[in-house]
């Protein structure tokens, strides 16, 4: 790989400063710099880790973000200030990046950068570095890590610093904060906590982000905790705009979304979403216990229908808990739910479909079991990006009993069944 011209990409980012209110783009930055913008552009993204595109444009709506908190110019001038051609188009853009629209950011009256200026090193070390190059925080440390947190803020949008330098303080007292530096330069830093086994701050210098210093880092932290521990991480969304690459190097390190409705209101913790897991199986045996015990009312159509319903209100329940232990129960009763409707319906198929078709039906629901989950996660995982989860299970819950419904109150079901 060729070495990246440092010079050219702060000549970019100087022009980039001295034109924050004008409209920013590689041809024009390229045609400034008297350079090819395909040059331009493959230098930029390899000094910087992020396209010329998205640092301008992240520049930009941090200083009109400290525009709208910091005067009480219109929001329409300070969109034009900010290279925009309207204020629809700012506002469009600004709430896909700060999640909220430009006068609910002013009305919160508290400012936080997406990008703040970047400040290049002339040249890198090329260094092999090794976990003994890793070493614990120490208080004369704070200066370098927060002058590398300056250049990595991408990674944590709504950083308060102030809160976060006594935090800092804290991780450096419980030996909970490593670092990698070269001289006075910090380049990686991470924050800890072994009671959660979770890594709550990772940053990497740009300059470094090739040298594969976050596998470093994590292997590192992987001999402070106790073996066998899963390590958790809270990063960007799937599809945030806001979100430079983090999550897809996360990912490719081996990290795994959590079971998204238990995370994101109980937390991450590995024994919720291991418990969630155990009790769901317990409940889905006892149903089938249930099931070979019982065998449903005489009536097959009200026993999917009852056990629609049942699910339906359950799927409810879980949506609108609050408290983990309930959560639990109703996982349980979930279970049960789950597969006394996946009994009713093989026993409805068996007893009214002709013996010489079952085997083909079986085998299209067996197909459709196993494609209808990857299409929920494709449906419902964005959706969970912009509504809240617990909205979803209770309309999800809803669709069930109108379900139930159907089945109770359609005649054409009842003939066939009869008639079977």
């Amino acid at each position: 790989m060729p070495k990246p011209n440092i010079s050219l990409t702060t000549q970019a980012i100087n022009y980039i400063e001295a034109n924050l209110n004008s409209r920013l783009d590689l041809t024009t930055i390229a045609n400034a710099l008297h350079y090819s913008k395909f040059y331009l552009h493959r230098t930029f993204n390899q000094t910087l880790g992020l396209t010329l595109h998205s640092y301008a444009q992240r520049r930009q709506l941090t200083e009109a973000a400290r525009l709208l908190v910091n005067s009480t110019l219109p929001i329409i001038e300070i969109a034009l200030n900010s290279g925009y051609a309207s204020q629809q188009a700012f506002s469009d853009i600004f709430k896909a990046m700060y999640k909220i629209s430009p006068a609910e950011f002013r009305a919160k009256e508290f400012f936080y950068p997406l990008q703040l200026p970047a400040q290049l090193k002339t040249a890198i070390t090329p260094i092999k570095f090794k976990l003994s190059d890793i070493k614990p925080a120490q208080t004369a440390d704070i200066p370098a890590w927060l002058e590398l947190v300056n250049l990595t803020v991408d990674g944590y949008p709504c950083l308060k610093k102030t809160e976060y330098l006594t935090k800092l303080q804290q991780y450096i007292n419980s030996q909970q904060a490593l670092v990698l530096q070269i001289g006075q330069t910090a380049i990686g830093a991470m924050t800890f906590s072994v009671a959660t086994d979770s890594i709550d701050f990772l940053a990497i210098h740009p300059q470094y982000r090739n040298l594969g210093l976050t596998q470093l880092f994590i292997a590192k932290l992987s001999q402070e905790l106790q073996p066998g521990h899963a390590l958790s991480l809270t990063t960007y969304r799937a599809g945030d705009k806001a979100d430079t690459g983090w999550r897809n190097e996360y990912r490719r390190l081996g990290f795994q979304e959590a079971e998204l409705l238990v995370s994101r209101i109980f937390g991450s913790d590995y024994w919720y979403l291991t418990a969630v897991e155990l009790v769901g199986f317990a409940g889905m045996t006892l149903g089938g216990l249930l099931m070979s015990i019982w065998g449903g009312f005489s009536s097959r159509l009200r026993t999917l229908a009852s056990s629609l319903a049942c699910f339906g209100l359950l799927a409810i329940g879980l949506g609108m808990s609050a408290n983990f232990q309930l959560y639990l129960l109703l996982m349980l009763l979930f279970g049960v739910a789950l597969t006394c409707v996946q009994t009713a319906v093989t026993t409805l198929i068996q007893e009214n479909a002709l013996a010489n078709i079952q085997g083909r039906i079986f085998g299209l629901m067996s197909s459709m079991y196993a494609g209808f989950l990857p299409l929920g996660m494709a449906v419902f995982g964005p959706l969970a990006d912009i509504m809240p989860l617990q909205w979803l299970m209770v309309a999800s819950g809803l669709g069930l009993l109108g379900c139930a419904l159907f089945v109770r109150r359609s005649k054409q079901m009842h003939r066939t069944a009869h008639s079977g």
